[in-house]
This record gives C-alpha cells, structure tokens and sequence, in this order.
C-alpha cells in the first residue's frame, strides 16, 4: 500500500485479512445455541422467513402486518444467508445472525484499517481490539455497566495519542 500524507503506512492487506478472521472466531463462539437476545431479533427472523416462503421480497411482514420500520436491505441479507445455508425449511437461529457476524468482523477490519492510516498500525490496532471488545461485551450481555467505560478510555486514548504524536512531531520533525 502507498504511504499516506500524515507518514502512516497503513495496516497490510494481509494484516487485515488475518484480523477480519480472527474477530469472526472470537464472534462466532455461542451463535448457534444462544437464544434471541431481544424482543425485535425473533421479529427480524419471522419476517424474513415469512419472506422466503412468500417470495415476496419487497412487501416485507411479521405475520399479517407491514414491517417497514427498518430497509429491507437487513432482511434480504438474513434471506441470502439462510437460503445459501439451506435452513430455509429448519428453523434454527445461527443462519439468520450471520449477516451480523460479518457485518461486526467488518467493522473491526475498517476500524484497524482507519486508524492505521491516520495515526499508525499499533494504534489501528488497539482501536480494533478496544471495538472487539465493546462488540463482544454487548453480544454477552456482560457487565452493561462496563460498556461506557469502555467507549470513554478507547476515545481517551486516541485522543492521547493525536496528542503525544503532534508534541512528538514538533519536537522531532520529519525529514
């Protein structure tokens, strides 16, 4: 990759592919057997089944009403996910969650990604570390408390580092 104006390299391509797999393992753990979180996630699968028996991709219901409180988008990706599964017919819960799965592996690869462009690879790193960890805290329930806590040392920290980078930048200037 180019080296960016601000004199970060950013994260390799095979950097982010070896973290985008490791947040999909440390995801995975629990999807199969845990039970619907809340009271919206058995809506989201009803309706998207109700979808794949109706073929009715557009007018998107929870029984006989109308469900447009969310783009379609959501349910077309859990319909892909369970029809290339093949559980369409077996009402199990992990295919419909995998559009998650992907969706929060993702975005601990373009939290790395980001962060490595802007204010070096070691702290990309612990930005995507630090979202792992607010996303897996949030998928396990553990701790809610813990949650915010979180979120204000990540944003402290890299405001540390904007910090110690630009003291370090006047006091050493790039060549």
């Amino acid at each position: 990759m180019l080296k960016q104006k601000n004199g970060h390299q950013p994260l390799s391509f095979k950097a982010l592919l070896l973290l985008g797999l490791a947040a999909f393992l440390l995801f995975l753990p629990g999807r199969a057997v845990t039970p619907p979180f809340d009271r919206d996630e058995p809506r989201y699968m009803e309706a998207t089944a109700q979808m794949l028996e109706s073929h009715n991709f557009v007018d998107v219901r929870f029984q006989d009403k109308p469900r447009y409180l969310q783009p379609a988008g959501i349910y077309w990706l859990e319909a892909a996910a369970v029809s290339l599964t093949g559980m369409q017919h077996q009402r199990v819960v992990w295919p419909y969650r995998i559009p998650s799965l992907l969706a929060m592996s993702g975005a601990v690869v373009l939290t790395a990604l980001i962060g490595s462009m802007l204010f070096g690879a070691s702290v990309g790193l612990v930005r995507a570390c630090c979202l792992w960890l607010l996303c897996w805290l949030q998928q396990k329930a553990v701790w809610p408390q813990s949650i915010p806590a979180c979120c204000l040392r990540c944003c402290s920290h890299s405001w540390r580092s904007q910090a110690l980078y630009e003291i370090a930048s006047k006091m050493w200037p790039h060549q």
